[in-house]
């Protein structure tokens, strides 16, 4: 459920707008629309990361995928939320997880017999 949470925060905070400056924070943008990989966990994952509107950079050498969103309470300052691939990977697992159960619940209530809300 902290999941969908998270998921539901990062897709609220894209409407961030684009730096017009130069990075000063050491990460370069990389295109995650490039041609999907041709393994197929890298290519889910680069779908999720579209989905999500993350982009993905080198940090440290390390592929990492990041968004940019407004600190609350500010409307100047942002903060920068990456995930690595293994993240990436287990928060697709858990919202999978938690539709998955959803749609269970909501299956049991609407069963015949079982009075509704």
């Amino acid at each position: 459920m902290h999941a969908i949470m998270l998921l539901t925060a990062i897709v609220a905070a894209g409407c961030a707008g684009q730096p017009s400056k130069p990075r000063s924070d050491g990460l370069s943008p990389t295109s995650a629309t490039a041609a999907p990989s041709s393994t197929e966990p890298e290519g889910k994952r680069l779908a999720l990361a579209q989905k999500m509107h993350l982009k993905m950079v080198n940090q440290n050498g390390e592929q990492v995928f990041c968004k940019s969103s407004m600190v609350t309470g500010s409307h100047i300052r942002t903060e920068m939320r990456c995930y690595t691939a293994d993240e990436m990977d287990r928060l697709e697992e858990q919202t999978e997880r938690d539709v998955d159960q959803l749609n269970r619940i909501q299956s049991l209530s609407t069963k015949p017999g079982l009075p509704s809300k």
